[in-house]
């Protein structure tokens, strides 16, 4: 079989798009969805833009998707996101975590600047590492519920920081879209 002249990038693009398609087969599976749905979807998206990075930040592909194929956060009776049942959520778990690793992969097979390599990639990886962890809920919750809820800008920056330094889970550029969406 013959390779294409740039066989990594495209090789590292497959990667990404098949461990997408896993992510998104777990999500479905967690909503609920029929699976061909939800990969049809994703296979459209790809068709369209080529690659994941190549969609217009003004083009609302994901939010179209969440929109579709929602998956809620279990809440409490005061609104917070319950950290027991979302512990349950063991396809969402998979969702987050395998499009997380596809962000980080795709992030250390091409690199990058100073920023990629010693900002958005550690960042990437810590979180990764703690939404595998035992304790993925009740960090995740705590975000959402700590941070996400903070209506000004500077506020919210320092929460995250300080969220971070507590907890070593930040949101970056290496995030998976489907964690960030709850974010």
């Amino acid at each position: 079989m013959p390779y294409p002249t740039n066989a990594p990038d495209d090789f590292v693009e497959d990667a990404r798009n098949n461990l997408y398609r896993a992510a998104l087969t777990y999500w479905a599976r967690e909503g609920n969805y029929p699976v061909e749905d939800v990969l049809g979807w994703f296979e459209a998206t790809i068709d369209e833009y080529k690659s994941l990075d190549h969609i217009p930040y003004s083009t609302p592909v994901w939010p179209t998707f969440f929109e579709r194929f929602p998956i809620p956060l279990p809440r409490d009776e005061n609104g917070k996101v319950d950290p027991v049942r979302l512990d349950q959520m063991t396809y969402l778990q998979r969702a987050i975590i395998t499009a997380q690793s596809a962000e980080v992969a795709e992030t250390c097979a091409r690199g990058g600047g100073d920023d990629t390599w010693f900002d958005y990639l550690p960042a990437g990886i810590n979180t990764l590492r703690t939404l595998q962890s035992e304790e993925w809920a009740h960090t995740f919750a705590a975000y959402v519920n700590e941070v996400v809820s903070i209506e000004d800008e500077e506020e919210r920056f320092e929460a995250e920081i300080k969220f971070d330094e507590a907890h070593d889970f930040y949101i970056m550029d290496t995030t998976t879209a489907l964690l960030s969406f709850y974010l």
